[in-house]
């Protein structure tokens, strides 16, 4: 009996030798025939490296509902969090919040979480949060808040909103990026997944957080540098300076957002020539979308697939002239091109057209002022939905009144058929994409057309073993 226990004692070694040096002959005839395919998702993409990259428009420290331009909505994403944020498949997540707004005594009550660092240093409290959205409700975007009356810190980490919208509804609003969370300091700080510093030559320096209550970003450093002709950027791109390009470059790879900003056309109705609707129709019949695909105009007449396009009746016959002015952000070089342009069609209709660059700080003066014929504005929408996207064509248009009535009802769901009509001819969308390295991986686009830079990264044979471990890796 014994003997026989050994035998098979022996018998089972021998086959455990037999399987080793199965499997070491097939890993050295891998050796010799080339690599084991890569195993997909294996590995997480590695931590740490710097990107640089080329602005789109005026470089200036990003505060949520300041910008004109896709980039600077981008930056605007990577610096500052929203209460609740808005997955792919349209569901809510809690960020800052902990959960979803529950009623209790009449109002509605949000809990914010515990321990969110601000990039100051301090600790996010509720009073930080009354402060910036009563801050947002005497700004420019302060229509999203319409229906939501006063918001009350009920303890440290607790609000109270006032307000007879759902909870749903509320935690909808509070996605809206132009809605984020500033703490004022000695600048503005905010809790996304960089801090971002000006640099003494304008620039743009984003530091990636680890304590971001997103997570940390795989970017060690984005640099933002500031924009050049077309040209120059190509060149810096070609030359290994630039880690992406707004323009087509040799070699390079490239993403395209699938979702277009549009871009508006808006007339003076309240004075000058475009009060006259046969003046209207004149400008109408004058435009030729197709033509402006050029200059980097996706060509479409609606807001929205579905919403009518503004029409005027006999605009293809319709004749005018004499002197127009068309107002554009001196902020974002890409309306200084559309509305060249425009000029261009313009005057081969009679038209006199001056166009008239101005900052961002005299911007809002010179359009109450009044003293210009069109303007140009790139809508960027602040929540996804036809309702939101008609909301904010109201308020860039200057119908306030109409923002907020639309808002009071409801920014989710369906259009809204009787607030389809926004007085502003939609020239199509603001192609928008980005061309990249092979170093550069990653790239892609929210559902609103923001870059996504909290995802950029490094791939692990740039970076090294040193970084591929952990947040903050140096290379």
């Amino acid at each position: 009996m014994q003997l026989e226990r050994g035998t098979r004692a022996t018998a089972a070694r021998a086959g455990t030798w037999r399987r080793l040096a199965c499997a070491l002959a097939v890993v050295a005839c891998a050796t010799l025939t080339g690599p084991l395919p890569r195993v997909q998702g294996a590995l997480p993409p590695a931590y740490g490296g710097v990107a640089v990259l080329p602005a789109d428009g005026t470089l200036a420290r990003p505060l949520p509902g300041e910008a004109v331009t896709p980039l600077q909505a981008a930056l605007e994403v990577a610096v500052y969090d929203t209460l609740y944020t808005p997955q792919s498949n349209g569901r809510l997540t809690p960020l800052l919040a902990v959960d979803m707004p529950v009623r209790l005594q009449g109002e509605l009550r949000v809990r914010l979480r515990e321990g969110v660092r601000v990039h100051g240093g301090t600790t996010l409290t509720a009073a930080h949060v009354v402060h910036s959205l009563d801050a947002a409700r005497a700004g420019r975007h302060g229509w999203l808040l319409a229906g939501i009356g006063a918001v009350r810190a009920r303890g440290p980490l607790e609000l109270g909103l006032r307000t007879s919208l759902s909870a749903r509804e509320v935690a909808h609003r509070l996605s809206a990026a132009p809605l984020a969370i500033v703490v004022p300091q000695s600048v503005p700080r905010g809790t996304g997944p960089f801090v971002v510093d000006v640099q003494p030559n304008g620039h743009l320096r984003l530091r990636g957080a680890r304590l971001a209550a997103r997570g940390a970003p795989y970017l060690r450093e984005i640099q933002i540098v500031a924009p050049r002709s077309s040209a120059d950027e190509l060149r810096a791109f070609e030359l290994g300076e630039l880690h992406g390009a707004f323009v087509a470059a040799r070699g390079s790879q490239s993403v395209r957002a699938r979702t277009f900003a549009p871009v508006l056309l808006i007339p003076n109705r309240s004075g000058g020539a475009l009060a006259s609707a046969a003046v209207r129709a004149a400008v109408e019949g004058a435009l030729d979308r197709a033509r402006l695909e050029r200059v980097g105009v996706v060509p479409g007449a609606q807001l929205a697939d579905g919403l009518p396009a503004w029409r005027h009746p006999g605009a293809d016959a319709a004749r005018a002239g004499g002197p127009l002015r068309i107002l554009t952000s001196a902020d974002d070089p890409f309306e200084r091109r559309v509305a060249d342009a425009l000029a261009a069609q313009l005057d081969a209709r009679g038209f006199a057209v001056q166009v008239v660059s101005s900052s961002r700080a005299e911007l809002p003066e010179r359009v109450r002022g009044g003293v210009w014929d069109l303007r140009l504005t790139t809508l960027l929408a602040p929540l996804p939905g036809e309702r939101a996207l008609t909301a904010a064509a109201f308020a860039a248009t200057g119908q306030l009144e109409r923002a907020r009535a639309l808002a009071e009802r409801s920014l989710r769901g369906a259009r809204d058929p009787g607030s389809a009509d926004v007085a502003a001819w939609i020239l199509g969308g603001r192609d928008h994409g980005l061309h990249h390295r092979a170093t550069l991986h990653g790239v892609g686009f929210d559902a609103l057309g923001r870059l996504r830079l909290d995802a950029l990264y490094r791939p692990r044979e740039v970076l090294g073993g040193a970084a591929a471990g952990k947040p903050g890796g140096r290379r």
